[in-house]
């Protein structure tokens, strides 16, 4: 869990062993913490697990995991190191978990965890091809390889003449779930559109948003809501 913008702890769930190089080793009920310093921003890291002697201590590493011969999954070249977690080190290079900024996974224990934005107001007015609507209202996110993701853009616009307009569920800039067209017969009447998708994506970071194009006119969203559903 992200303890604060600096601090990162490993805590003991439904028992406290974790195996570190083939031997079972007690996560204390206090938890094992780890620091933000020296990591750089805005990058991915795997934290990992060893054993110092005395101790469990957590290391981060751009290096990826693999499964060792006893079934445990490792830091890639090194049995020593004991795959906890994944987490993004935000803007600023601190520690981040929130709705919209789900920067953290946990290899063990994995529950659904669900990031959103809910009830944001804008307007588009681009036309032709689909296109992000805002990079501000982005649902950022990790995901591990092996659990499916779902994310879902709903909500209700008007436009200011009688146009016709098309909104999509966008993963990383491509679509992630089916254009949704709707023709404005009388101005700035209310639609409605959902565009969703589900399947798995590869390991590490993304963000979803959505596209969003007009035939002419301003397109006004009133109630964007959007979520992405992951496991970790």
């Amino acid at each position: 869990s992200v303890t604060n913008g600096t601090t990162l702890t490993l805590s003991p769930y439904n028992g406290n062993n974790i195996s570190i190089n083939g031997v079972p080793r007690q996560v204390p009920l206090a938890g094992v913490t780890g620091s933000n310093a020296g990591l750089t921003a805005s990058t991915l890291y795997y934290v990992y697990a060893s054993w110092t002697g005395a101790a469990i201590q957590l290391n981060f590493s751009t290096t990826g995991h693999s499964t060792a011969s006893n079934g445990v999954e490792i830091k890639t070249g090194d049995g020593t190191q004991t795959l906890v977690g994944m987490i993004r080190t935000f803007t600023d290079g601190t520690f981040i978990n929130t709705s919209q900024y789900s920067y953290l996974l946990n290899w063990f224990n994995r529950k659904t965890i669900a990031a959103n934005i809910n009830g944001t107001s804008v307007n588009f007015s681009n036309t032709g091809a689909l296109a992000e609507i805002s990079a501000t209202y982005r649902v950022n996110f990790l995901t591990w390889a092996d659990e499916a993701v779902y994310s879902q853009s709903d909500g209700g616009y008007t436009n200011n003449g009688i146009n016709d307009n098309k909104v999509q569920n966008w993963i990383d800039g491509s679509s992630f779930g089916p254009a949704v067209d709707s023709y404005i017969p009388v101005a700035n009447t209310l639609a409605v559109f959902v565009s969703a998708g589900a399947g798995t994506l590869s390991e590490g970071f993304h963000y979803s948003t959505l596209a969003g194009a007009v035939t002419a006119g301003t397109a006004s969203i009133s109630t964007l809501n959007m979520k992405v559903t992951v496991r970790g």
